[in-house]
């Protein structure tokens, strides 16, 4: 039979929670830590605390979170280009697979319309 050092287990059970322990302190420190790039910092919201002190120095939260919302709405449009026309190849690729669609639709539903009929 083999033996067992009582010491050797104990020490590395010791170690292991200590690794253990230094290991959620490190993942807490870092899940608190600010972002570094501005892109980041715009998608942040705001702390119960900051949304605390707003009610409490008389500001209208609500007006704030329209505000808000309505910046992130111009940076989605702006950075997504949806303030542009459709190209014509997007438009072509669009039309090409509706007809594709209705082509392959047509002997399942059995109409002219394909897949989609108003009744």
């Amino acid at each position: 039979m083999s033996r067992v050092s009582l010491g050797k287990i104990q020490f590395r059970s010791l170690i292991i929670a200590f690794l253990v322990t230094i290991t959620f302190w490190v993942n807490t420190a870092v899940a608190q830590a600010d972002t570094l790039t501005p892109e980041a910092r715009s998608y942040q919201t705001d702390s119960p605390a900051v949304v605390t002190k707003a009610k409490s120095e008389g500001n209208n939260f609500f007006e704030t979170a329209k505000e808000k919302l309505e910046e992130a709405k111009e940076d989605v449009v702006e950075k997504l280009n949806l303030n542009e026309p459709l190209p014509e190849s997007t438009k072509e690729f669009l039309n090409d697979t509706e007809k594709t669609v209705e082509k392959a639709a047509k002997p399942i539903t059995k109409t002219e319309s394909g897949y989609y009929s108003d009744r």
